[in-house]
């Protein structure tokens, strides 16, 4: 005869807690609250038994009897057991042929619920395959705590070597993308003839630049995007605050297009002796200068010069005009005080009648130019310092080697300079002085061979023949 066993409700609602109620420490309270159920309704099959330690010995007897007769009903191999707890089970409640039952393996188990938007119960990984995530950047779904969620720590990871390209995820596809981040949008303007101040602790820097192809290797410090347009022969002046510069050609529309390396026209690392760069504007163009600022806590200047046509910035070995001359070779910086050539003041007074012989050799080479000779003399000068009683003629009496002449040159306030050299000799030179004028006598050379000569200060003398 084949044993029949009715399927018990508890362990249903226990197996079914297993999906509908998520983590393991839910089914355990469930399953302990299906146990507590179970002694409740034992309680209630069995026979209410009392213990009291003052109650009769009489009734402990019956007592005993009672559940001896209970255990006795329960008892023999072809009964069919009946619970109270069966009254619970529905009136359609299935009875298996014990044969017919078969384990069931772990991984065949259906979730009970499936969604696609996670939140599905599970057992394994593999319960979770086919949820679809609104925001695919927070990883794929996988069992944690019998509930499919989506693990972050897997989700794609979305960077950029390049400074300049912003890496993101796209939420609808899981997908790395990249945008330019190096818009070329610039947050100060100088203008033509002006100046432009700020703050080097001012918001608004932009993501150093890589790559440039002009000027010196660009800086790995954020810079200050500055735009310019410019006209003809163009310098940009920068103060002490700004460590290297660049001036790329302007993109036609700046808040899409990114900054081009290729742009760079000009640039420049400043050192305390120059501090400028130049650019040819044509009839008019348009720049992004990038500023590197050298320190925090900074006030950071610009300035711009446009359509230069003279050699206007003498000492900054920078042809300003481009007219083949540089600073002082320029004539338009004749009058520039360091582009005058000096020569040494040799302190004595030398007096009429007086006779000097020297060798060249023996003196300075610091003067070329004269204003009275065309030819340069980069030889060395010997200079002597004359100074008349009255205002006479005077004979300069000389006799040199050949290649080294005489010059007369009045003291106009600046001492000994080339400039203002009055007359010119390579042998006797007569001059008529003016009293109490300080000159000087300059003997100098065409080459840097030098020679020896003498020189006579007859004062007052018969006049030439």
């Amino acid at each position: 005869m084949k044993r029949h066993v009715a399927i018990l409700p508890i362990c249903a609602t226990a197996l079914l807690a297993c999906f509908e109620r998520g983590p393991l420490e839910t089914r355990t309270g469930l399953s302990q609250d299906a146990d507590n159920a179970s002694e409740v309704d034992g309680e209630a099959q069995e026979p209410a038994i009392e213990v009291d330690t003052v109650n009769s010995r009489e009734d402990s007897r019956e007592a005993e009897v009672d559940t001896a007769e209970t255990a006795g009903d329960l008892a023999g191999p072809d009964s069919e057991v009946v619970l109270d707890v069966a009254e619970s089970i529905d009136a359609s409640a299935e009875v298996v042929d014990t044969e017919d039952v078969k384990p069931t393996d772990a991984s065949d188990t259906t979730p009970v619920d499936d969604t696609s938007t996670g939140g599905r119960s599970c057992l394994i990984d593999q319960h979770c395959e086919g949820l679809v995530a609104a925001d695919r950047c927070l990883g794929p779904f996988k069992c944690v705590d019998y509930v499919c969620r989506q693990d972050a720590a897997l989700g794609p990871v979305c960077e950029s070597d390049d400074p300049c390209v912003e890496s993101y995820c796209d939420p609808a596809t899981g997908a790395c993308l990249e945008e330019p981040a190096c818009s070329c949008e610039p947050g100060l303007t100088l203008r033509c003839g002006g100046r432009t101040e700020w703050s080097s602790n001012d918001p608004g820097l932009h993501p150093p630049f890589q790559g440039l192809t002009c000027g010196p290797p660009p800086s790995l410090s954020p810079v200050r995007l500055v735009a310019f347009e410019g006209r003809g022969r163009v310098r940009i002046e920068a103060n002490d605050n700004v460590s290297t510069i660049h001036a790329l050609e302007a993109p036609e529309s700046p808040a899409t297009m990114d900054c081009r390396p290729e742009a760079c026209v000009t640039g420049a690392s400043f050192a305390p002796a120059g501090r400028a760069i130049y650019l040819d504007a044509g009839a008019s163009a348009d720049f992004t200068l990038s500023v590197v600022e050298s320190g925090p806590n900074r006030l950071v200047s610009l300035s711009a010069t446009c359509g230069i046509t003279r050699e206007k910035w003498c000492a900054d070995g920078v042809d300003d005009e481009l007219d083949g001359l540089t600073d002082c070779a320029d004539p338009d910086c004749a009058n520039e005080t360091r582009c005058i050539e000096t020569c040494l003041d040799p302190g004595l007074v030398t007096w009429c009648w007086e006779q000097s012989t020297e060798f060249l050799s023996a003196g300075q080479g610091r003067s070329t130019n004269y204003a009275c000779d065309p030819t340069p003399q980069p030889g060395r000068e010997h200079v002597f310092r004359f100074r008349p009683y009255y205002s006479e003629t005077v004979r300069f009496g000389f006799r040199a080697a050949d290649g080294l002449s005489i010059k007369l040159l009045e003291d106009t306030g600046h001492s000994c300079r080339p400039r203002d050299c009055l007359a010119t000799s390579t042998s006797d030179l007569w001059f008529d002085v003016v009293a109490n004028t300080t000159y000087y006598i300059v003997v100098d050379s065409s080459h840097a061979l030098g020679g020896s000569f003498v020189i006579d200060f007859d004062c007052n003398p018969l006049g030439p023949e």
